[in-house]
């Protein structure tokens, strides 16, 4: 989930349905490489790689 503070665009400390789809929509061009208005699994694979503070993948020795 995205910060409230990157959501909520006008600083009223509320979000709005349309602050939230905005922001959203914003994850999603992000995510659709190809542009085709689709996500498929390859693209979304990649989610976890922009994630900041995710854990790493698989287990490292």
């Amino acid at each position: 989930m995205p910060s409230p503070f990157e959501v909520d665009r006008d600083g009223d400390n509320a979000i709005t349905l349309a602050e939230l789809q905005a922001r959203f929509a914003q994850f999603f061009l992000r995510f659709d490489r190809n542009r085709d208005g689709v996500l498929v699994r390859e693209e979304l694979l990649t989610i976890r790689s922009f994630a900041p503070n995710a854990p790493p993948r698989g287990k490292r020795r």
